[in-house]
Parts: structure tokens; C-alpha cells; sequence
């Protein structure tokens, strides 16, 4: 079983840590996953490297790696650790950068359908705030 396939059997799994050995070459890198659970539908994931074995280690830290959605199993927002195991496209969600694009876009429709190029739909009609001006100026 490669390591691509090993990962997202654990993603589905009750473990809390998964150890892999990546090879390139005759050199091998050693990632320690964990999964914290932040309800009963999100899990964060963090990644130890560890370029000397397959252990905790004292000098290295855990990084975040990406979050893993149980409802649709997929892992939004992954890192490099992630990416490098090269999963299988079907797991990996979008980033955040995808995210917030589809954000902005549904919330410039949104508006677009109440005011529907009528002023008149504005519920405020004039500015006075001068923080609000000054962020209007500055946008033009």
C-alpha cells in the first residue's frame, strides 16, 4: 500500500496518529501525522518531518498540515506535507485561496440580485461615516 492510499485510510480511521516513511532515492523523510478533532465533523491535521527517523523528536515541531472534512471526506486548505504524499485528487478539497474566490464571487451575485442596478434598493443612499468614505476613495 503506497503512502497516498495509507493516508487517506487513516483520514477515515479512529487512529489519532499516522507514521509514513517517504523515499527519494536512496534518502527518506519521516512524517508523523495527527489529527485533532475540532467537532464531530472537522478534524486539523499537523505534521511532524523528521529527516533521521521514524520518532517524536525535541527539535522539530508539529505544523499545521490541512483540515479534513468527515462529512465529505475531503481536506481543504492542504499543506505541502499533504501534497507531497501526492493523494489521490478525490480527497484533496479546496484551498483557501479557492475558497474565498468562490466567497467573493457569491457575494458579489448576492448583492447584485437585491439591488438589480436599481439605486433605489440601496438601503443606505449616502455615505457619512468617514471611515466608510475614506474606504471608498481608496477603492476608487
Amino acid at each position: 500500500m503506497n503512502n497516498a492510499t495509507e493516508f487517506a485510510n487513516w483520514l477515515k480511521s479512529k487512529e489519532m496518529i499516522i507514521h509514513l516513511e517517504n523515499k527519494f532515492g536512496r534518502f527518506s523523510t519521516f512524517s508523523i501525522f495527527i489529527k485533532l478533532a475540532k467537532n464531530e465533523d472537522i478534524d486539523y491535521l499537523f505534521c511532524m518531518e523528521n529527516y533521521d527517523d521514524n520518532t517524536l523528536t525535541r527539535v522539530a515541531s508539529f505544523q499545521y498540515a490541512g483540515i479534513y472534512c468527515k462529512r465529505d471526506g475531503l481536506v481543504y486548505d492542504a499543506q505541502y506535507s499533504i501534497c507531497a504524499l501526492e493523494p489521490d485528487e478525490k480527497i484533496l478539497g479546496k484551498s483557501k485561496e479557492d475558497l474565498l474566490s468562490e466567497l467573493i464571487s457569491a457575494a458579489h451575485q448576492r448583492v447584485e440580485a437585491v439591488i438589480g442596478n436599481d439605486r433605489k434598493n440601496l438601503i443606505i443612499s449616502k455615505l457619512t461615516s468617514p471611515i466608510l468614505i475614506r474606504n471608498l476613495e481608496y477603492a476608487k
